[in-house]
């Protein structure tokens, strides 16, 4: 195995660039960093990571991928049978305690996306109806602790 030259963490997340001839971590993340400690501060414990991979692939040209997690306007066409097979689940657990989101009608809420340079970016949408996220319950305390902006995008915004 060849080592790796360049390595550098930020909350626990770890980078490593095989050019050892790159900016600083910070320099390369940018505004980026406060995108990250929005998920990392959402819980006093810090941030639980799962072991496990996902992988799949992709027969076509990588730019098209990596712009698919990037748009928003997809999610209503591509994603159409979840939408619809949630909104069923909904309709019918009305009496139930089970609470899931509602992703029907994001495209008619306010949304968008930040470019952070270096290829960082975030896709951002209102939560239709954010009162289901656990981490609501605790917006107070958020408030409190991070004030009215940023415990607003950690409660109410999709990210």
């Amino acid at each position: 195995l060849q080592a790796v030259p360049r390595v550098e963490s930020y909350r626990g997340f770890v980078f490593g660039s095989l050019n050892p001839d790159v900016p600083s971590l910070e320099e390369h993340l940018g505004e980026t960093r406060r995108a990250l400690d929005l998920v990392c501060d959402q819980s006093p414990d810090g941030l639980e990571v799962l072991p496990g991979v996902q992988t799949y692939t992709y027969d076509g040209n990588w730019k098209l991928q990596a712009e698919n997690g990037v748009d928003g306007y997809h999610v209503g066409t591509i994603h159409r049978n979840y939408i619809d097979t949630v909104s069923q689940r909904m309709a019918a657990d009305r009496g139930d305690q089970v609470a899931t989101v509602d992703v029907g009608n994001l495209s008619e809420l306010p949304g968008g996306y930040f470019d952070f340079g270096n290829g960082n970016t975030l896709l951002w949408n209102e939560w239709p109806n954010p009162h289901v996220r656990p981490l609501y319950a605790r917006r107070d305390e958020l408030k409190e602790q991070f004030g009215e902006a940023r415990s607003r995008w950690m409660t109410s915004y999709l990210r």
